[in-house]
């Protein structure tokens, strides 16, 4: 058994199969798969998670919302861009209910769908929603640098 199998074996039995301690540790594999190259199973181990955290919590809470961006990358990655483009749209709602619209993580989810749209030929909108990352990224990079200095 993988150390991925023993290590999804334990929580299963400490915490039961559709705990969000296993959401956790399948999102964070799904992530780690897929920076591998590895999609397909990255999907298979988002799609569960995404399925686990669902069913734990009301539909606007955050921990919804890296599953889904996770799951639109690897949709958007498999050329599956209907689902990536659903999967990211809803990402980024949880993210600006709960962050509000000028937070970092709303900035990576933009990007995201700005690529997919682009990618789709939304190119105005993939524009748009680009250039609010940058604009956010650039606003929390000035904050972070001045923070530093103080």
């Amino acid at each position: 058994m993988s150390d991925y199998g023993q290590t999804k074996l334990i929580l299963e039995q400490h915490y039961g199969k559709n705990h969000v301690q296993v959401a956790i540790m399948l999102t964070s594999l799904g992530s780690t798969y897929r920076k591998l190259g590895e999609s397909q199973k990255a999907k298979i181990l988002l799609e569960q998670a995404l399925k686990i955290v669902e069913h734990a919590y009301h539909p606007r809470h955050p921990h919804i919302a890296y599953p889904l961006t996770s799951l639109g990358e690897i949709y958007r990655e498999l050329g599956k861009l209907d689902f990536a483009e659903k999967c990211l749209e809803r990402a980024l709602k949880v993210k600006i209910a709960y962050y509000g619209s000028s937070h970092p993580p709303v900035a990576s989810t933009l990007r995201s769908l700005g690529a997919v749209y682009s990618h789709l030929g939304k190119h105005s909108e993939g524009e748009a929603h680009l250039e609010k990352a940058l604009e956010l990224l650039k606003q929390h990079s000035v904050k972070v640098s001045y923070q530093r200095k103080l």
